[in-house]
């Protein structure tokens, strides 16, 4: 697809800035890591390295140097696959963090876009307020008056809208 096509997309695209697609892929990640930490071959570490350290203290009653030394040596074999199992637990803490960072951060733009209007929804506001005026301002007060205030009220209104054609044109609604 060419990258400008692509581009022109994205601008219109009112879902661009949600985080929904990071936070299923976080999810994703984090059942793989305790998928690979649910395995019967970490458990079967954990029991393994128990059975080295009895065998361990069996020898050192003994006094069984050599067989000390190799049950030391499994039990740091075993401790060196055991440390694996913890650094998967370090990546889950770090992708739960980042996922609730992602979270916080779709809360707040799902709470943002909720409490926001779009241009077209403040136009049409204005729009009617400016009806509501209209009619009001020419039941209590003469033609000038009436005109005056409305002419009034829409150059203020586009000044605060910034769109001084847009003021124009209301104007023009207003007095005819």
């Amino acid at each position: 697809m060419d990258l400008r096509k692509q581009y022109e997309e994205s601008k219109d695209d009112p879902e661009f800035l949600s985080h929904q697609p990071d936070l299923r892929l976080m999810d994703l990640h984090l059942q793989q890591l305790l998928v690979a930490l649910n395995k019967p071959e970490n458990m079967e570490t954990f029991v393994k390295a128990r059975e080295a350290f009895e065998e361990f203290k069996r020898f050192q009653r003994e006094k069984n140097a050599a067989a000390m030394k190799h049950a030391l040596d499994k039990l740091d074999l075993l401790f060196t696959v055991g440390v694996q199992s913890g650094s998967v637990w370090n990546e889950v803490r770090e992708v739960i963090e980042q996922r609730r960072k992602i979270l916080e951060s779709e809360t707040k733009r799902i709470h943002q876009s909720s409490n926001s209007m779009s241009g077209e929804q403040i136009l049409a506001l204005i729009e009617y307020i400016v009806d509501v005026l209209r009619s009001s301002v020419s039941k209590y007060a003469d033609r000038l008056i009436a005109s005056k205030i409305l002419q009034q009220v829409t150059t203020d209104i586009g000044v605060v809208v910034s769109r001084p054609d847009q003021a124009s044109a209301s104007t023009a609604r207003l007095l005819a």
